[in-house]
């Protein structure tokens, strides 16, 4: 019989941490990573956690249909990917592993359109954050015909939400036969930068002076309004969010069949790509001419001050270089090695 995993159906495990090795990541721009060679004694630990995991592989096959989310660990017998299918891998919010973990005795792909193996992203980090609201509104003029003051300059745009690093997957599999299987663990893009503040809106002029009148004749006639404060600059926009770094990807396979095996894999272990600069802030309205001075007797009143200048807009945002790429690393055990792991499966 077959466990079948579809689209309607989940199936979760709790998190594994791998404590694995440290090595040097070879970083790769190729858009499918060429697999490099890895001591044999880096393995040690992956031997030690496919032992343990081995006794408990699922009996039936594991049947992937469309697209089906699990969280690692994933063990099983074998693993059947249909045509097309999709697996996300998500770590568990209880994983304090930054790896996933799979373990099977085969893994078929069925002819037909690729299938793909990648890892859950959040799309919080996605979203542009939230902008500002307007920056201060300039002074009024402080006296009679007196100028309004500038608006404040908006401040910079927030910067986007950085993408999330790739987990790295370490695949420790008899073989793999069939078809193509894509392995996405590219780091995830980051996020928009947000748009920078609006300039604050200028100061309202003074008000002219009042006419002065006497019971005879005309003292003053009334002034004129005071200029209206200039928009305050736009703020500039805030960098897109650094891309994620792409995951390694780890294959440990039984010797003879693992060169056969890498042949089949397509990874993607590029880094995620920098988020879009912020837009610039927007610059700030004029400000107000002041009220002409007020009618007095024989006197007329003044003019209204004249409006001030609108602000500059701000400028575009910085962008942000890729994440770094991860590595496709394989190594093989002898058949002795693997007979022992799955020596009860």
């Amino acid at each position: 019989m077959t466990t079948k995993v579809n689209s309607r159906g989940r199936c979760a495990r709790t998190g594994l941490f791998i404590a694995l090795w440290s090595v040097a990541l070879l970083s790769q721009v190729a858009p499918f990573a060429e697999p490099q060679p890895i001591h044999p004694a880096r393995v040690a630990d992956a031997i030690l956690f496919a032992e343990k995991y081995a006794p408990v592989l699922a009996e039936r096959p594991l049947l992937i249909e469309g697209t089906v989310e699990m969280r690692q660990p994933i063990a099983a017998s074998k693993i059947i990917f249909a045509p097309g299918s999709r697996l996300v891998v998500s770590l568990g919010e209880s994983s304090s592993s930054p790896d996933i973990f799979l373990l099977a005795k085969k893994i078929q792909v069925n002819p037909g359109e690729p299938a793909l193996l990648t890892w859950k992203r959040s799309q919080a980090r996605e979203l542009m954050p939230t902008s500002h609201t307007n920056a201060a509104p300039g002074a009024p003029g402080a006296s009679e015909g007196g100028n309004g003051g500038t608006g404040a300059p908006g401040a910079q745009g927030i910067d986007g939400y950085p993408g999330l690093d790739a987990p790295s997957l370490v695949m420790f599999v008899g073989e793999i036969v069939g078809g193509t299987l894509y392995i996405d663990l590219r780091g995830q893009d980051g996020g928009p930068g947000g748009q920078g503040q609006t300039g604050g809106v200028g100061g309202i002029g003074g008000p002219g002076r009042s006419a002065v009148s006497s019971i005879f004749d005309c003292r003053a006639a009334g002034g004129t309004g005071g200029k209206g404060g200039d928009g305050g600059r736009g703020g500039k926009g805030g960098a897109g969010g650094r891309g994620g770094v792409g995951g390694s990807l780890v294959l440990i396979g039984e010797e003879g069949s693992v060169e056969r095996s890498q042949r089949l894999l397509k990874p993607q272990l590029a880094g995620g790509g920098g988020g879009l600069p912020g837009a610039p802030g927007r610059g700030g309205q004029a400000g107000p001419g002041g009220y002409p001075g007020q009618v007095s007797g024989f006197c007329g009143g003044g003019s209204p001050g004249l409006s001030g200048t609108a602000g500059t807009e701000g400028e575009i945002g910085e962008t942000v270089q890729q994440g770094e790429a991860g590595t496709f690393l394989v190594t093989s055990l002898v058949s002795r090695q693997i007979n022992r792991i799955f020596r009860d499966n």
